[in-house]
Parts: structure tokens; C-alpha cells; sequence
């Protein structure tokens, strides 16, 4: 038993057990302390102990803030799932009273709380899709189990009514447990002593103070009083020199009486630092370092701040998450009739993001050498799906064999070249979108997520500006065109980023640069950027466009704000579909002239046009295929790359071309 904790126990003792000749002699006066060290322990540590409120708060609201991603397999591809699917829009809203990120918060608060999480799934099969999902107090569950083989058949919930639940209506999360076959385990139980007892100290201080802070004391009397002369003893007393406030009043005493200080003060007791102990055990069984509760004494640098959030997240919380996508996986996903799966996308999280950055450089260097994706991703660690064709060393685009080649010559004078002989056209291709696809589905999630709370915004504003009839034009006061242009470019600017890096490395690795940099900021990569994210506006200004024509039909038909809202909807929905059009213009724009800027910048001489071939391929582009010109100059279509920005929408939007590198010079 540690020091504070058995000084305050004796220090009980003597006050309230001892006896000192009879009751009259000697008189307690401070009954706040006696009332407080008689109490009961700990009950509710979540809303009655800081720290341990601290602890779990930080875990849970640092797990909520992960983006939770579900996939599903399509062919060889991992892609994110549909937005109109059933199953994405439970996650999205799991149930009338809360959000997604309210249900990872409310279950890392119950599993850190009670080792337990339980959620209910509003479905009537097993291999169906909830329709809600709701999580309640683990306390309220009881277990059925078989009667000859001890094992879970169904669950017992008593709310305010009893409601027996199938075992395909529940998903455990459970802490293992040592001692119970069945339930898990609560770290509060491996921590209760230290959180008693700090319980305990923090009472102890709260009545030291309403106690004129000092630590208590005893009045003698020679002789009996009267009941009469007892209760104005103590009222006078009480009265004069009860309360922090009052401390070190001048106290008068009558007939001999005399005041003896008794018990312990803080120095004696080393008060703060049995304090600081238990706070320290408490955090160390919930793996919470001192940084994460404000407390830096520890930390010297910027950089050791880094190295410890790091730490938190790949000790304490990333395996909490991996246990929440295991236990999903094999009791709600693996039942369902479509090969679905969840994880957290732990690449929003800024304290990982360095360290996956040197992971992916390392990957790169692992691929040049001939090492093969998945064997890559396994010794690394880098969280990514195996697929079909990461067994196999995938060359760089430039050891392709060179074709032979014919001049042509174009209407301006301009000398061409074009392949005979056909390499594997297909391949390079196939390489190429396996590059582009992911920014492309990335940006496509953003801009339906854009589109849909811009709808929000603008159904809100027709709802609080109808009928007031002060306005000239209802689209200009709905939508305000240069609120929903920013919100735009700081949405894709990160997104056009990570896409220019991508084709910049791609066109790097193509020529065999080694070590190479791609700085976002350089002149002209940067030039470009920006003409990108203002080029991208354009979509407002053509929703902004539709609204007002739909607006301007509706209101003079004299429709109501419900059939106008509809009509607005309308438009988003239509909006909404040009997503993926959108996601794969800018994607394969940003990567191409990311690969044009690197391939001219590295003194690359000329570059190769080649198509997907398929029917999907415009005419204009096909031409193209094959065609090979010097690096600035541009193809008979008048592109200068496919997606070049600066040539017709009619050219750029949708293309799929991509331009092999050629050498050096």
C-alpha cells in the first residue's frame, strides 16, 4: 500500500474510530472531511476521475476522426464502395441520434470503459444489411448460452423492457479475459487501486480546503458540557471558521478550552507526487502518454513531440482499430452476399504521415531493384490490398523495346514519327491507369461529398429566403458563387497535389532518375497547380447556371419552396453523375502534365502518344496513337500531352492517353 494512501487511512482511523474518554470531552468539529473519507470509492471513473476521463476521451475522439472506408472487389481492383449502396449509407448514419463518428466514439468509449462494446443491428437474417446500427451500455447485455455445450446462443437486453436478440443481431467487441470465458476485460480494473486512491487524495484536498485549509484539529473541554453548551460549541465554531475563506480567523475560547491541530498536512503526506504516480499508472495501463493530457515535462523538442505521437498511434490506438475491422469482418461483413470489406484510412493521420512517406521512398527504391509489389507491401507493412499482378516485377516504361519508326509529315511542316512495328501497347497501358485510377476515385469521393453539402447549403438558404419576396435573383442569394469557389480549391488542392507527385515520380522512374524530388512549389509546376484549381471552378459556375434557369421556370409557374427544392435537387443529382468525369479529366490532367513538366525539365528529348485502344477511344485521339514528337511541340490534335489544360474541353475531357518518355538527351 502506497504512502498517501495509508497516511490517510490511519489518518481515518484516529479521527472518527479512536476514543478519547468520553464523547463530551473531546468534540469533532469538521464533520465536510469525516462526511467525504467515510464515503464509498469510485463508482462512475468516466465522469468522476480527470484522468481517467482524459484517457478514454483521447483515445475515442482521435479513432472518430479516421475516415472508416469500405471496399469492395471489382474484379482485380479495390474500390471504395458506392455512395447509393445500403451498407454505405448505415456507416455514413448509423442511426437517427448519431453520426458516424459519434458510433467510433461511443465504442472505443465503452471497450476502453468496460473492455466491452456492443452494437445492435437492426436486421432480420444474417446475411442481410442492417438497416441502423444503435450501441448501448455493455452492462445491459446478458449472454444466453447453450445448456450442454456453455456456448453463446443469443443475448439478453434490459432497457425498459427485456428484449432477446440473435446472436446475427449483435457484433462483440470484447477486451480478452483471462478469468471470463465469455465477457471481457476493463483496463479500470487493472487500474483501480491507483484510481481510488487518487480519488481518495482529490476528496481529501477538497475538505482540507472547506476546512479553513489546514488539516483539521480537536477542542478539549475539562469537564461536561450541557447538549445546550455542545450545540453552541459547535455552531459558533462552525460558523466563524468553517469555509477557505475564513481561514486564520482569531479564535476565541471559553472555561479552559483548549484547540490541538491533529492529522496530517500536504508536505507531510508528499501529497503532489503520490499524485503524480497514480496519475502515471493510470495512463500507463490505458497506454496514454503524459503529452496527450498537456503535460510536457518530458518533451525538449518539435521533433520528440513527433517521435511520441507516432508512438501513441502505432502502440495504443492503431491496434485498437485493427480490432474493430477483425471483429466486423468476421461478424457482420463476411456474411453479407458481396465481397465487402472496412478499414480505417490511416492515411489521414498527420502524425503517421512521415513515417509512410519514408515507407513509400523505400518502396520505390525496393521497386526499381526488381522487387515485386506485394513482397513490398508485406516487408514494409504498408496496409495496402494484395492483388493479382503485385507477384510479378513490373519494368519501367522505358526498357520497352524501341519500335522502328517512319517519318511523317504534318500539314504545318512538322515531322512525326510513327511506330511500325507494335510493342505492348496494352501493358504500358494497363500501368498507366493502375497509376491514375486511385487519384481518380479519390477525387470523384470528394467532389460527390462537395456536391452534396453545397445542396445542403443551397436548399437551406431557399428555405430561409422564400417568401420574403426582397430579392431580384433567388440563384444569386442561394449561392454565393466566390463562398463556394474557395471551399472547392482548398477541397482538391491537396488532392491535385498527390496526383502531379504521382506522375512526376512515375516520369522519373521511367527515364531512371535516381533520387529524384518533385517540388510542388517549382515555378512551373506551381503555375500549373493554380490554373488547374481555378480551371475546376467552373463547375460551380455551371451549377450555378442551371439553378437559376430551373429557379426562373419554377417560380414562374408559381410553385411552392418544396417543388423548387425539388427542382434544385434535381440539378445536384445531375451534378453529381458528372463526378466521374470530372475526377478522371482532372486526375489524368494533373499526372500528365505533372509527367510533361518533369520529362521536359530532366532533358528528356520526345515522348510517344499511345491510347487504351478500345471503343471508348475518340477518333481524334486515335489518330494520335503511336505518333512520337519532340518534347513542347504538339501533336497533329494540337495537344502538347493528352489532358493538356490548355486545349479544347472537347479533347482533354475524359481522355485516358498517356505519353511514353523517351530518352535523355
Amino acid at each position: 500500500m502506497n504512502i498517501l494512501f495509508e497516511k490517510l487511512r490511519k489518518l481515518k482511523t484516529f479521527f472518527f474510530r479512536k476514543k478519547i474518554g468520553p464523547l463530551k470531552d473531546d468534540y469533532r468539529i469538521f464533520k465536510p472531511l469525516r462526511l467525504v473519507l467515510e464515503g464509498d470509492a469510485i463508482s462512475r471513473p468516466y465522469s468522476q476521475h480527470a484522468v481517467v476521463y482524459s484517457c478514454i476521451s483521447a483515445i475515442a475522439t482521435n479513432i472518430s476522426q479516421v475516415p472508416f472506408i469500405l471496399y469492395r472487389q471489382r474484379g482485380k481492383d479495390k474500390i471504395e464502395l458506392e455512395e447509393n449502396h445500403a451498407l454505405y449509407k448505415v456507416f455514413l448514419r448509423p442511426n437517427p441520434l448519431m453520426s458516424a463518428s459519434q458510433l467510433w466514439e461511443a465504442t472505443a468509449i465503452w471497450y476502453c470503459l468496460r473492455g466491452e462494446a456492443i452494437w445492435i443491428l437492426e436486421r432480420s437474417k444474417i446475411t442481410e444489411i442492417p438497416s441502423e446500427i444503435w450501441i448501448f451500455n455493455p452492462d445491459r447485455f446478458r449472454i444466453i448460452t447453450d445448456e450442454k455445450s456453455g456456448l453463446p446462443i443469443g443475448w439478453k437486453y434490459q432497457g425498459q423492457q427485456e428484449i432477446s436478440l440473435p446472436l446475427y443481431q449483435v457484433v462483440f467487441f470484447r477486451a480478452y479475459n483471462p478469468y471470463d470465458d465469455l465477457r471481457g476485460m476493463s483496463p479500470i480494473q487493472a487500474a483501480k487501486e491507483g484510481i481510488d486512491q487518487d480519488y481518495w487524495a482529490a476528496q481529501y484536498n477538497r475538505a482540507f480546503f472547506q476546512n479553513n485549509a489546514e488539516p483539521g484539529g480537536v477542542i478539549s473541554i475539562p469537564g461536561n458540557l450541557t447538549d445546550e453548551q455542545y450545540e453552541r460549541l459547535v455552531k459558533q465554531w462552525e460558523e466563524r471558521h468553517r469555509g477557505a475563506k475564513k481561514a486564520h480567523r482569531i479564535a476565541i475560547l471559553e472555561g479552559g478550552a483548549k484547540y490541538d491541530r491533529v492529522g496530517l498536512s500536504h508536505k507531510d503526506m508528499d501529497f503532489l507526487e503520490q499524485r503524480k504516480w497514480n496519475r502515471e499508472e493510470i495512463m500507463m495501463v490505458f497506454k496514454v502518454p503524459k503529452h496527450i493530457l498537456s503535460v510536457y515535462e518530458d518533451v525538449k523538442t518539435y521533433a520528440g513531440l513527433r517521435v511520441l505521437d507516432k508512438g501513441w498511434w502505432q502502440q495504443c490506438l492503431i491496434p485498437k482499430m485493427k480490432y474493430f475491422e477483425a471483429v466486423l469482418d468476421a461478424q457482420l461483413f463476411s456474411y453479407l452476399r458481396e465481397d465487402i470489406w472496412g478499414e480505417f484510412d490511416l492515411s489521414q493521420v498527420e502524425a503517421l504521415a512521415e513515417d509512410f512517406d519514408e515507407k513509400v521512398k523505400t518502396a520505390e527504391k525496393l521497386y526499381r531493384m526488381g522487387y515485386p509489389i506485394n513482397a513490398i507491401n508485406e516487408r514494409l507493412n504498408l496496409g495496402m490490398p494484395r492483388v493479382p499482378w503485385g507477384d510479378v516485377w513490373w519494368a519501367p516504361w522505358n526498357v520497352t523495346p524501341v519500335a522502328e519508326v517512319s517519318p511523317s509529315q504534318s500539314e504545318e511542316g512538322k515531322i512525326f514519327y510513327i511506330n511500325k512495328q507494335q510493342t505492348d501497347r496494352s501493358r504500358i497501358w494497363e500501368t498507366y491507369l493502375r497509376l491514375q485510377k486511385p487519384h481518380e476515385q479519390k477525387i470523384e469521393r470528394k467532389i460527390r461529398r462537395f456536391f452534396f453539402e453545397q445542396r445542403q447549403r443551397v436548399l437551406k438558404a431557399l428555405y430561409e429566403l422564400f417568401g420574403k419576396g426582397t430579392t431580384k435573383d433567388y440563384a444569386d442569394e442561394i449561392f454565393d458563387l466566390n463562398k463556394e469557389n474557395e471551399i472547392l480549391k482548398i477541397l482538391v488542392r491537396t488532392l491535385f497535389e498527390d496526383a502531379m507527385r504521382a506522375g512526376a515520380i512515375s516520369a522519373a522512374e521511367e527515364l531512371g532518375i535516381i533520387g529524384f524530388s518533385f517540388d510542388i512549389g517549382e515555378p512551373e509546376a506551381a503555375r500549373f497547380l493554380e490554373r488547374k484549381i481555378i480551371k475546376v471552378t467552373k463547375i460551380n459556375e455551371t451549377v450555378k447556371k442551371q439553378i437559376r434557369q430551373t429557379l426562373y421556370e419554377g417560380l414562374s409557374a408559381g410553385e411552392t419552396v418544396q417543388q423548387l427544392a425539388d427542382r434544385i435537387r434535381k440539378v445536384y443529382n445531375m451534378a453529381s453523375k458528372r463526378a466521374v468525369t470530372i475526377a478522371r479529366t482532372e486526375s489524368g490532367a494533373c499526372i500528365n502534365g505533372a509527367r510533361f513538366i518533369t520529362a521536359r525539365k530532366e532533358g528528356a528529348r520526345e515522348h510517344t502518344w499511345i491510347t487504351a485502344r478500345d471503343e471508348l477511344v475518340r477518333p481524334t485521339h486515335a489518330a494520335q496513337d503511336g505518333i512520337t514528337i519532340r518534347i513542347g511541340d504538339k501533336f497533329p490534335n494540337g495537344l502538347r500531352f493528352p489532358n493538356d489544360p490548355e486545349g479544347p474541353p472537347g479533347e482533354i475531357i475524359n481522355c485516358r492517353c498517356v505519353c511514353i518518355l523517351g530518352k535523355i538527351e
